[in-house]
């Protein structure tokens, strides 16, 4: 399928999912985000903007006072990329269908359903579905939280590294892999008086098709959050960097790359809420 029918599909289903949850009384405990987000690669010095559309929705099983933010149903951003080398502009974008997490005392379980990412260093991130499963705690009373968490995983996709990014790699880079992937991920999370979310995390990434690429991440991530009227809305100005290193085995291949993000976004509930519930147990939404 052209991936711009992807792109095309994930839009209508945008749609469709506001007109439903408009005509049952409007999102209960299920915000939703709009932004802006923007991010320079450095290392090709190209720059990326991105507007986005995100629907959260408190699945259950989320720890109170998690400084990571409940499942999300649908998200879609579209925007572009300017490449400095080619002196030339792209359209980029990435849309997911479902991306959450579910956890009981101390496991972590995670899903991600249909993800089609073009907005990374690949060409195509295309991810049918992906399962996490590990372990994870939450420690602290709510004026300060900390929430590490490890988990395994494993999943089938589509890929295309492309040649823009990974140029060394000839006509290799715009060729297609799919299959499976493996993994695991590191990652903390602190909040810290309800408005400053500080994340830090290890991610590995193995396709398992021809050369075998391994991506590897470091990430870290600062989110301050201004609660809007009735606390029942939240304005979130956030920054991020990230290095990904990519090798293949059998070869001594090596490429790196670094982003740094910078956004806001506009998080807004509308509809009844059930008192304590909140958003992931949030008490800025309780």
């Amino acid at each position: 399928m052209n991936r711009s029918i992807y792109f095309i599909l994930i839009c209508i289903g945008c749609i469709l999912s506001t007109s439903l949850l408009a005509q049952r009384g409007g999102l209960t405990r299920n915000p939703t985000e709009i932004g802006v987000d923007y991010t320079y690669f450095s290392d090709p010095g190209d720059q990326q903007i991105l507007a986005t559309l995100a629907f959260k929705r408190s699945a259950g099983f989320i720890p109170r006072f998690s400084p990571f933010i409940t499942s999300e149903f649908l998200s879609i951003a579209g925007g572009i990329r300017s490449f400095s080398d080619q002196d030339s502009t792209d359209l980029r974008w990435r849309g997911t269908l479902y991306n959450g997490e579910f956890t009981r005392n101390i496991l972590a379980f995670g899903l991600t359903l249909a993800s089609f990412d073009e907005s990374g260093l690949m060409q195509e991130d295309y991810r049918w579905a992906v399962v996490r499963i590990g372990v994870g705690k939450v420690f602290g009373d709510g004026f300060l939280n900390i929430y590490p968490q490890f988990t395994g995983s494993f999943g089938s996709g589509q890929w295309v590294l492309g040649s823009i990014d990974h140029p060394e790699l000839g006509e290799a880079a715009d060729r297609e892999l799919s299959g499976q992937e493996v993994g695991f991920r590191g990652r903390v999370g602190i909040r810290f008086m309800n408005r400053i979310l500080i994340t830090g995390m290890y991610d590995q990434r193995i396709l398992i098709k021809g050369p075998e690429p391994k991506f590897e991440t470091i990430a870290a991530n600062l989110v301050y959050r201004i609660p809007l009227k009735n606390r029942r809305n939240q304005l979130q100005i956030f920054g991020g960097w990230s290095r990904e290193k990519t090798t293949y085995s059998g070869n001594d291949f090596e490429q790196e790359h670094t982003m740094i993000r910078a956004g806001i976004r506009f998080a807004f509930q509308r509809g009844g809420r059930k008192p304590g519930s909140g958003f992931g147990g949030d008490p800025i939404f309780d």
